[in-house]
């Protein structure tokens, strides 16, 4: 049935009013057929115990009369007798009207035929009487006597076994006003429970679904967004209430989701502008560094010139080739220092300042490269000045005062996707505070590119997906790894 289909709160409250109203009226006209059959039971036996004494009584009133009248001679006793005789056949008239039972019907028929005798014994008395036949009226006043007697003498028994019967009619009825009072408060107490039953029924259907969308509710308002929808299928106002929040929900997320690829985007273009803003100014203050104080390159380069051939003059080979070696390492650093460069290229700018060290130093620090390893990633590109500075702070900071024995070691090798890159040497190392402060870029550097800026130029041409390690130990030395993405 279409009102049964999906039906809304109205249509609900409709249906669970009207079944209750229904168990309300069944209870209501139990209860009020319980109590009229009772009443309708009392009432029949009060009225068969009115009838009979007003029978018996009416009954005397007519003996009375006709007997006055017999001394008397009026009229006024004559019309009470007619009217007492008339009223207890209408009587026993009346009480066969409401029974059925044989026996008591053969009593009143009886009782009736005996009136009837009684009524032409009195009639023919009170003829005489008239006549002046006292004689004739005075015997037949007895007889209407014997018949009286006769009447009384059937009366008395039957109503005896009517007040009998009466008696147990009252029994019989508050026995049954018991047992109705039994099957009322059964019936009252059937009623309730069942209202109970669809009452809370009712209630649940409205405030179950009620509470889950309060309790999705409060989860969006503590900013939590990833709840499931909240499917009822209860086809009222309240299912369609929760489809609307399932959609603002899904709406919210949609346009919070949406809002964060925007900012992430954002962050993302601000990041790279950042990035590259600061790759311009680590450029221009590396190319300060290396023309160290703002010097002129041409005419640095110049100068070195004029002392090569002055040494190649002098015929001093050892100064030319230092001066060749410098001016290497010093064009590389100023050519190079924007671009990229291969392993390769930054190796050999290595080597010759290596050579210039071993100039100064002798024998005092041995510089060892493994050749057989390194000849594996020579194509690999890196960022220029990587390892030199590297070198440079191992070689000023670490070995200058050590007499004899000091040891530079340059490794490379593949780690799971990474190429690693240690410089190891055993100088004087440092305490762990002063690590800290170097990854900082709160540490003094005397001369050449600090640390710190090499650090900042590898985050940036490898988007910040490179590492450095430093490991060291005082009068043990130090090991600085770099792990380089290989893509």
């Amino acid at each position: 049935m279409v009102f049964f289909k999906n039906p809304s709160l109205r249509k609900k409250l409709s249906i669970y009013f009207i079944l209750i109203l229904i168990i309300l009226i069944v209870v209501v006209l139990t209860s009020n057929l319980s109590v009229s059959s009772i009443s309708n039971q009392y009432t029949d036996m009060i009225n068969l115990s009115l009838n009979l004494n007003n029978y018996f009584n009416e009954i005397n009133a007519a003996k009375s009369a006709y007997t006055v009248y017999f001394s008397s001679k009026s009229d006024d006793d004559i019309q009470k007798y007619n009217t007492a005789i008339l009223n207890s056949k209408n009587i026993i008239e009346t009480l066969k009207s409401k029974t059925i039972d044989e026996d008591v019907l053969f009593n009143y028929n009886l009782l009736l035929n005996m009136i009837e005798t009684y009524d032409e014994q009195a009639s023919d008395m009170i003829k005489y009487n008239q006549a002046s036949m006292t004689q004739e009226a005075y015997a037949k006043m007895q007889e209407a006597n014997r018949v009286n007697e006769l009447i009384n003498l059937q009366f008395k028994p039957y109503f005896t076994l009517q007040i009998k019967l009466l008696q147990d009619n009252m029994d019989q009825m508050n026995k049954n006003i018991g047992q109705y009072q039994i099957w009322t408060n059964l019936i009252m107490t059937i009623g309730v429970i069942i209202s109970s039953m669809f009452i809370i029924s009712f209630t649940k259907t409205i405030t179950r679904p009620i509470n889950l969308l309060a309790d999705n509710a409060k989860r969006v308002t503590e900013n939590d967004f990833e709840i499931e929808p909240l499917y009822l299928n209860t086809g009222d106002e309240i299912n369609l209430l929760a489809d609307a929040f399932n959609e603002m929900i899904s709406s919210i997320h949609f346009y919070i989701k949406e809002v964060e690829e925007s900012a992430e985007v954002k962050e993302k273009l601000l990041f790279e502008e950042n990035i590259n803003l600061k790759m311009q100014h680590m450029l221009k203050e590396s190319q300060l560094k290396v023309l160290q104080d703002k010097i002129n390159p041409h005419f640095l380069f110049n100068t070195l010139n004029i002392l090569y051939q002055t040494a190649y003059i002098e015929g001093a080979n050892k100064t030319m080739e230092m001066l060749y070696a410098t001016s290497k390492i010093l064009r590389y650093g100023m050519d190079e220092l924007e671009r990229s460069v291969s392993i390769k290229q930054e190796l050999e700018a290595v080597r010759y300042y290596i050579y210039i060290q071993e100039q100064r130093f002798g024998n005092r620090i041995e510089f060892i490269i493994d050749e057989k390893r390194v000849q594996n990633y020579l194509n690999f590109r890196m960022p220029a000045l990587i390892i030199q500075p590297i070198i440079e702070n191992a070689v000023t900071h670490g070995l200058a005062l050590t007499p004899e024995g000091g040891k530079i070691f340059i490794q490379c090798y593949i780690k799971e996707d990474k190429l690693i890159i240690e410089i190891i040497d055993n100088g004087c190392g440092m305490k762990e505070e002063t690590i800290q402060r170097m990854l900082l870029g709160d540490y003094n550097e005397n001369d050449g590119i600090g640390i710190r800026n090499v650090i900042e130029r590898l985050e940036l041409f490898y988007s910040e997906k490179s590492e450095i390690h430093i490991f060291s130990e005082l009068n043990k030395g130090t090991k600085i790894t770099f792990l380089l993405p290989l893509n």
